[in-house]
């Protein structure tokens, strides 16, 4: 079997390095969503992952990144390597698999369910409530699992972006697809920087996991 890559602009080649968070704003031209898309198709292909795609409300499979994956596993050729099932794209020769969820739509046993997940990959995160990233995060915790947010800044009140990232920088990375700029990691702080805040106040139970004001 042939070794699969992709081209990706150097902005967004930080998506082959390990950073527990790894954030991507703006532009509408799909480039954020096709190139996380081709990243992790290729690298379930080269080792078990386990990748639950998210979004806050997901009231069908259409509404998911479902298509979007199919749709570049055919164009990357890997149709020989990818069942695609109704609710589930599953790796024929490795234990990878991408599934799909509603954040809110989740009830609490449910969430638990991601305990195990690889890398969580949530798509148009403008829309996810603090009340979601609340529980979602000290879920995703299995060593060296990773947490990719991509989405589309629309109002300031948005959750997602009216924080500042002020995760530690070995941690964090952030690229606006939009800008010309090489990215910086999460320490470089924009004047009008629109991004995902997560502190983490780490306890031996997981649970002292706030949002910080605006500062």
């Amino acid at each position: 079997m042939a070794e699969i890559d992709v081209w990706l602009p150097r902005k967004l080649r930080f998506l082959r390095e390990p950073h527990r968070y790894k954030v991507l704003y703006g532009g509408r031209g799909g480039i954020k969503s096709w190139s996380i898309a081709q990243s992790l198709l290729i690298a379930g292909g080269k080792q078990d992952l386990r990748i639950p795609c998210a979004r806050e409300t997901m009231q069908s499979i259409r509404e998911s990144v479902h298509q979007l994956l199919e749709d570049q596993i055919t164009r990357l050729g890997m149709k020989g390597e990818y069942e695609v099932q109704k609710a589930e794209i599953r790796h024929r020769h490795r234990n990878t698999s991408f599934t799909f969820h509603g954040l809110r739509d989740q009830s609490v046993h449910n969430i638990k369910s991601l305990e195990g997940a690889d890398i969580l990959w949530v798509e148009e995160a403008q829309n996810v409530s603090k009340k979601s990233w609340r529980t979602v995060i000290p879920t995703i915790r299995k060593p060296g699992s990773e947490i990719w947010v991509s989405f589309n800044p629309e109002l300031e009140t948005d959750d997602t972006y009216q924080h500042n990232c002020r995760i530690y920088p070995t941690r964090s990375f952030v690229s606006n697809t939009r800008a010309r700029a090489r990215p910086r990691p999460t320490s470089w702080r924009p004047k009008r920087l629109i991004l995902l805040t997560i502190r983490a106040r780490t306890t031996a139970s997981l649970g002292a996991w706030q949002w910080p004001d605006r500062g």
